[in-house]
């Protein structure tokens, strides 16, 4: 489809990222100039290709090239632990990963993804195998509460995926995206697979990006529409407030769609976002096994700005207490959701209101949620408990800078000079979005009569000493 699109206007814009722009006859260029760096490296139909890159353009082009020997890609963060990367090396069969992030192309088993390739004009050679059952990609769980599940995707699958996103409700925008999260998160790149399709632009934001860059991407003459979560949204509203508490309207009337995604955007902060940032906006609630489950938009965030949203179509909510037990309906309770009847238990506490509007109260004490992630206490201390130098540990967080993000500290029961050595391991045995925020080490820790830690005491003293720890 892309291919196609290409070959009827070579010239057309596909990429932008910053002052570069990419059209679609470039981005083929790049393409086999990939294709003929992995053809040099042996790789050949079947493989399955690691890709973990800074740069995400050069990873979409890789994914292309791959896709045209037969071979299957696998996305992953550059930021991977060994231990996840040696668990998805396993899993999935991985027989190389290429990198253009140094440290990690160091490693065994990896190798450098140059930047500067030189693209090759044979395009008319690029062509793709025809079997719809060979697998084209893997969807991971995020890994945060054990190391990540792998479901492979055949090419069928996703065709259809694509082409259903593509076919939205009237009223649903399908415009030129603004990207600024990485390939490994499948909904950046099933986003990215719907604009090849339709024909559409990227506007591509670095993964280290400012707000000044990311506000000059969403201003961009082709932007039309956004998708970002709820942390990034408000370091956007505090960049724009900046400039002018007070504008005439939004900063953003170019989009007609600006979409969070994750954990919901709610209260003053999604307000906020409607006055400075766009009157478009819509708030989703998701989690990465079902994906959106609801979503708020229109005059439902002025009338109910505290809601999750409606529930979509093929999603149904219920509600049980913590020994699994039913409630009745419009109790708040942990939520169980039904979509496409497959159930789920994303461990959050809600309830459905008479209107049919979903509330997200609260988290299970074991779930934590951070940059949209979410991830469970027990795996967390469950890692740092496996390093010779830690005899115990507790996990537990703290209030974030806005509702719904927590701050994530790890009391740990180790000789205090250990600690900056624990610090450092933990960098490599855990991606950035799970590893607390703080670590302190006691050479005991509180705990009662029972012999069970003292949460409460940790948590009191975290809050009257948070000089004391040491981020990460």
């Amino acid at each position: 489809m892309f291919v196609s699109h290409a070959r009827a206007n070579p010239d057309a814009t596909f990429f932008v990222q910053g002052n570069t722009q990419i059209s679609r006859g470039d981005f083929l260029r790049h393409v086999m100039g990939v294709r003929a760096f992995f053809c040099d490296q042996g790789i050949s139909a079947g493989a399955v290709v690691g890709l973990a890159n800074t740069d995400q353009v050069r990873s979409f082009a890789a994914m292309f090239a791959l896709w045209s020997l037969g071979a299957t890609p696998l996305v992953l963060d550059y930021r991977i632990s060994r231990a996840e990367l040696q668990h998805v090396e396993q899993a999935a069969g991985v027989s190389i990963i290429f990198s253009d992030f140094r440290k990690l192309a160091a490693q065994d088993g990896c190798c450098p993804l140059p930047r500067d390739l030189p693209p090759s004009d044979c395009t008319a050679e690029l062509a793709f195998p025809s079997d719809t059952d060979v697998i084209v990609d893997f969807r991971q769980s995020s890994g945060t509460t054990a190391l990540p599940k792998l479901q492979p995707i055949r090419a069928h699958t996703l065709f259809d995926m694509t082409k259903k996103r593509c076919e939205p409700p009237h009223d649903i925008t399908q415009g030129n995206i603004v990207s600024c999260m990485n390939l490994a998160f499948a909904g950046t790149r099933y986003l990215w697979f719907r604009n090849a399709y339709l024909g559409r632009a990227i506007i591509s934001v670095p993964l280290f990006f400012t707000p000044a860059q990311l506000d000059t991407a969403m201003r961009h003459a082709l932007a039309e529409e956004a998708t970002l979560p709820p942390v990034i949204m408000k370091r956007l509203v505090e960049y724009v407030s900046a400039l002018d508490n007070d504008p005439k309207g939004p900063r953003y009337p170019n989009l007609g769609k600006l979409q969070s995604i994750g954990g919901p955007l709610i209260g003053q902060v999604l307000l906020d976002v409607q006055r400075l940032l766009s009157n478009r906006i819509s708030t989703t609630y998701s989690f990465s096994e079902a994906g959106v489950i609801s979503r708020l938009y229109g005059d439902d965030i002025v009338r109910t700005p505290t809601a999750a949203g409606r529930l979509l179509p093929g999603v149904s909510i219920a509600t049980e207490d913590p020994d699994g037990v039913p409630l009745a309906v419009h109790e708040t309770g942990n939520l169980v959701v039904t979509k496409d009847g497959k159930t789920y238990r994303p461990g959050d506490h809600g309830y459905l209101s008479d209107e049919g509007l979903l509330y997200i109260t609260g988290r299970s004490n074991e779930l934590f949620c951070r940059n949209s992630v979410t991830f469970t206490a027990s795996d967390v201390a469950e890692r740092i408990r496996s390093l010779d130098a830690v005899a115990d540990c507790c996990v537990f967080s703290g209030p974030g800078q806005m509702a719904g993000e927590d701050v994530v500290v790890a009391a740990i029961e180790s000789d205090p000079a250990n600690q900056h050595n624990i610090a450092t391991t933990l960098r490599s045995l855990m991606l950035a979005e799970i590893r607390p925020d703080y670590i302190r080490c006691y050479p005991a820790l509180p705990r009662g009569s029972a012999m069970k830690v003292s949460i409460r005491n940790l948590q009191q003293n975290y809050l009257q000493e948070p000089e004391r720890y040491h981020g990460l």
